[in-house]
């Protein structure tokens, strides 16, 4: 498993080819680059090649750095879309098919550079079989995060919690410390401080919380925020 890199307020892996994962922004970025056409009729159109030329090589290495990601209960995104027989394949194709850009820089020489952006949520759900983000119901009792020590965990796509026998994943972040953690926007109004009793095993983490609590936070669209560092 690739090792992240923890820098002063983010978690990221850095992987070939001019890609990366900032767990803590939630994110996979790829970027492609196109050069101009030096017999294209005009340097506009030039300009239009080379960017078209970015993007497709930024979708194909959108799809490596995907099947690169590291999943919770082990390996990558890439060996499961060897046994999910394509199908998943197809789900990456789609995703990056449809990546925003995040930047498209033009060169003096026409060049252009294009870097692509998938979050991470949209890749845990095609892994689980939607292509879609099912709308969170709307609550005001459930948490809209839950915060979690989880010290020394390597972060890795689809982390599920276990609470009394339900075991979901949710929208899931990682933070270096909980100092950092608490100045996270997206946090909500109702952010609950969670226990872990004990470390990741076979991709789950067992909290302490009641399982109705859990499927409610899940139901509501609640972020999980693991805190991979110390309090500090």
């Amino acid at each position: 498993m690739l090792a992240p890199s923890v820098g002063a307020a983010e978690v990221t892996t850095v992987l070939a080819g001019r890609a990366a994962i900032d767990w803590t922004a939630g994110r996979l970025t790829a970027t492609g680059a196109g050069a101009p056409d030096p017999l294209a009729p005009s340097p506009e159109v030039a300009r239009i090649g080379a960017e078209r030329a970015a993007r497709t090589r930024a979708r194909a290495a959108l799809i490596a750095a995907a099947r690169a990601v590291p999943v919770a209960d082990g390996g990558t995104v890439g060996s499961l879309t060897t046994d999910a027989g394509g199908a998943l394949m197809g789900r990456l194709v789609t995703l990056a098919a449809g990546a925003r850009a995040l930047e498209v820089a033009h060169s003096s020489d026409g060049g252009v550079e294009v870097t692509l952006v998938l979050p991470l949520e949209a890749l845990r759900s095609a892994l689980a079989g939607s292509d879609a983000l099912s709308p969170p119901a709307a609550s005001e009792t459930a948490p809209t995060a839950l915060v979690i020590d989880a010290p020394g965990l390597t972060p890795a796509l689809g982390v599920a919690l276990i609470a009394g026998g339900t075991r979901l994943a949710l929208p899931t972040v990682f933070h270096v410390n909980r100092r950092a953690a608490k100045q996270d926007a997206r946090l909500g109004m109702r952010a609950l401080t969670v226990r872990a009793t004990g470390p990741l095993a076979a991709g789950g983490l067992s909290v302490v919380l009641e399982a109705d609590a859990l499927v409610g936070a899940a139901r509501a669209g609640a972020l999980v925020v693991l805190v991979t560092g110390g309090a500090e």
